[in-house]
């Protein structure tokens, strides 16, 4: 095993490393995913914090395959979070920021984004991580609690004849049905009664 790089006292942007980590809930969480040291910095804000040397030390590779450092240069103070409260993303509008929680922990499980729950056009509550909202169309971003892909297989499963049972009678809907060659409407699902849309 190759000895570890002793980084303390080293100056990163905003960040100072003042000693190694090698426990508690910040080393648990890293250690799923990073294979390096992992140190504990001190930001020019106050705030300390447990970062993997990986992220500290990483370079990219450029367009014309020079090597430039992006390394973290602060405990997250600089840039924060980007606020999506408000915010619609298809079928789902961002309600708040999560910080606890079993959703909360599912998701930084595997992912080190920002958590929001999320109010679903359908009626349901979901929580969604702001990568999963913000991905480009071609990557699939996340637009609904689930119920955008029940419609879109129940009009796949419909004849062309039948009226197909939708949880809401929007745009993508009537888009769907138009491509298929839906002659009729949807049937929508009112909480758990189904109707003939208008």
């Amino acid at each position: 095993m190759a000895a570890v790089i002793d980084m303390v006292g080293e100056r990163i942007g905003m960040l100072v490393v003042v000693s190694r980590c090698t426990s508690g809930p910040e080393y648990e969480h890293l250690r799923k995913y990073c294979r390096t040291a992992i140190w504990n910095c001190l930001c020019d804000c106050g705030k300390e914090k447990a970062i993997a040397r990986e992220e500290l030390t990483r370079m990219q590779v450029g367009n014309r395959g020079n090597r430039r450092p992006i390394k973290v240069k602060s405990c997250g103070c600089v840039s924060g979070p980007k606020d999506e409260s408000g915010k619609r993303f298809g079928r789902l509008l961002v309600i708040k920021q999560l910080t606890e929680g079993p959703d909360y922990d599912r998701i930084k499980g595997y992912k080190s984004a920002t958590v929001w729950l999320c109010k679903c056009d359908c009626g349901q509550m979901t929580v969604k991580a702001g990568t999963d909202l913000r991905r480009k169309a071609e990557h699939h971003p996340a637009v609904s609690c689930g119920c955008l892909q029940e419609d879109s297989a129940s009009i796949n499963r419909s004849r062309l004849d039948t009226q197909p049972i939708v949880n809401l009678d929007d745009q993508f809907v009537r888009e769907r049905m138009a491509k298929r060659g839906f002659k009729c409407k949807p049937l929508v699902i009112f909480d758990g009664d189904q109707r003939t849309s208008r």
